[in-house]
């Protein structure tokens, strides 16, 4: 049986209307005593069971600004240090140890940003590429610096040897100067 909570009347469980006063039994029941009718652990026919289910998304993982500042930073000095370690020869007044030293900051910055940047986050590439290319830069400079290193030795040890002067030999192996 149900009870109108409008006039307290009882009433068929079949009825959704009150016979005595009119009121809807759905709506007065569902709103007036919190969806529970008549017996405890008796359930309407008429009434709905809503399951909820709590569902979580995972948000997705965001490099920290200074990470990612760390990672653009590491990529400008390594493709600078690169480029200058690259075109030390031709760049007068710049030598390749200055690209080397460019090339170690890169490293060192590189490797910290991505130490700070989990796998699979945007940032982390760009962190790699500024390693990478800090890395090869170093490589790259390092054998120009000991390549100029090894030609002003050789060209000391042939003036010293020699009773020309240097100018001789300054002259004979860049003839561009």
């Amino acid at each position: 049986m149900k009870k109108c909570n409008n006039c307290g009347s009882s009433m068929p469980d079949d009825v959704s209307v009150c016979l005595e006063c009119g009121a809807d039994l759905i709506t007065s029941r569902t709103a007036g005593t919190g969806g529970s009718t008549g017996t405890q652990g008796q359930q309407n026919d008429n009434e709905q069971i809503v399951n909820y289910q709590t569902v979580y998304v995972q948000q997705p993982v965001k490099a920290a600004p200074d990470a990612m500042g760390k990672a653009v930073a590491s990529l400008v000095i390594g493709l600078v240090g690169l480029f200058i370690s690259i075109f030390a020869p031709v760049l007068e007044g710049i030598p390749a140890i200055f690209g080397l030293i460019l090339c170690i900051v890169g490293i060192v910055i590189g490797a910290k940003a991505r130490n700070k940047i989990p796998a699979g986050v945007s940032g982390r590439g760009i962190a790699t590429a500024g390693f990478v290319s800090s890395i090869i830069g170093a490589i790259i400079s390092g054998i120009m610096t000991l390549v100029v290193i090894c030609v002003v030795v050789g060209f000391v040890a042939i003036c010293a040897s020699s009773s020309a002067s240097p100018t001789y030999y300054l002259a004979l192996f860049f003839p561009f100067i």
